[in-house]
């Protein structure tokens, strides 16, 4: 073996070692250290829909009726398809569905500077376990 093969299979060694600490940093910036910011990108606010008409005689019963939908609380229920958010707003008499189109974008910069410094450490690393 010459002096110059094994320069260059360590050379090799270091710049794989540095690569998989860059990857593996960058995976951890990625899924650990950052929050991805969700951005409406469209929405549709459909008709309300009445479960009910409203009583058009004015008797005891329907003054209740009328009385216990004035009442009632505004409950929500959202639910996820793909990248649509379906939010719907209901309360005894009627609801309403929003579908808002979302969109998200993570933070390129925080994952470059954890894959840089990742990098660092991994080439001080080999440095000092070659010395």
């Amino acid at each position: 073996m010459s002096v110059r093969s094994i320069d260059l299979k360590n050379g090799a060694i270091t710049l794989l070692v540095i690569a998989c600490i860059f990857a593996a940093g960058a995976l951890v910036g990625k899924y650990y250290f950052s929050k991805t910011d969700i951005k409406v990108i469209d929405r549709i606010v459909y008709t309300t829909v009445y479960k009910e008409s409203a009583p058009t005689q004015y008797t005891p019963e329907n003054f209740d009726k009328l009385l216990l939908w004035a009442n009632s609380p505004i409950n929500f229920k959202d639910r996820t398809e793909k990248n649509y958010l379906f939010v719907t707003a209901f309360d005894l008499n009627k609801e309403n569905t929003a579908r808002y189109e979302i969109g998200t974008k993570g933070n390129w910069k925080v994952y470059g500077v954890i894959a840089g410094l990742a990098a660092i450490a991994g080439g001080i690393a080999v440095y000092e376990l070659k010395r």
